[in-house]
C-alpha cells in the first residue's frame, strides 16, 4: 500500500480525492496544513506528499517540507489552480516533482503519482 499525505485546506477536495482513491493501492491521509502533515509523517510513512492549496504560500510550504529531516526526501506533487504554476522558474524554486493543475482527473493524478514513485525508487 502506497501512503499519500494530501495537504489541503479545502476539505471538500481532500475528501473527494480520498474517496476517489479508495479501492486502489493508494492510502490517502488528509492534513489541513504542512504542520499537521509533519506531525503525521512518523506514524504514516508517506511515499508521496500531494500539496494542495493551503493558507500558506507554496514557497513557504515546500521550504518547510524540504528542510524537515523526515520529509526532505519524500517527493512532492503540487496541485493547484494558482496562476504562478505556469512560471517554470517559480516551479523550479519550489522543488516539486510535478505540478497538477486543477481541475484534476483521477487518471492524471494516478499517472503523476506512479511516475513520481518510479523516479523515487529508481
Amino acid at each position: 500500500m502506497v501512503n499519500i499525505i494530501l495537504i489541503t485546506s479545502r476539505v471538500g477536495l481532500g475528501y473527494a480525492l480520498k474517496s476517489a482513491l479508495d479501492g486502489t493501492h493508494y492510502n490517502v491521509i488528509l492534513a489541513c496544513s504542512v504542520e499537521h502533515a509533519l506531525s503525521l509523517v512518523a506514524d504514516q510513512s508517506p511515499h508521496v506528499i500531494l500539496l494542495g492549496d493551503t493558507r500558506q504560500s507554496f514557497l513557504f510550504a515546500t521550504h518547510l517540507l524540504r528542510t524537515n529531516l523526515q520529509t526532505k526526501n519524500i517527493p512532492i506533487l503540487l496541485h493547484t489552480n494558482n496562476f504562478c504554476i505556469h512560471n517554470p522558474d517559480y516551479v523550479a524554486r519550489l522543488g516539486v516533482k510535478a505540478v497538477l493543475a486543477a481541475p484534476l482527473s483521477l487518471r492524471h493524478l494516478l499517472r503523476a503519482v506512479d511516475n513520481c514513485l518510479h523516479e523515487f525508487v529508481a
